[in-house]
């Protein structure tokens, strides 16, 4: 066995800012279906990817919450959209 690394996504700072941003947000930013309040079944996605913008990693305003059916089409779309 060894030290299993720590992911960003397990930090605790990553989960309380999910946490919070699920709180605020009551449905999904790509298709509108509501959000259950624990945040089951919902993901977070950053706007500006923060291996490009670093300093944007843990900001709210950088974040959508999407239920997981509407992931995929929007990542598709946001891909094909220049970056800053």
């Amino acid at each position: 066995g060894g030290v299993m690394a720590t992911t960003r996504t397990s930090t605790k700072q990553w989960k309380e800012l999910r946490k919070s941003l699920l709180t605020d947000i009551d449905c999904c930013n790509r298709c509108g279906t509501a959000l259950r309040p624990d945040g089951v079944g919902a993901e977070l996605h950053h706007i500006l990817p923060f291996s490009k913008y670093p300093h944007l990693e843990y900001d709210k305003n950088n974040l959508f919450g999407f239920v997981n059916d509407a992931t995929e089409n929007f990542l598709i779309q946001l891909n094909s959209v220049p970056t800053l």
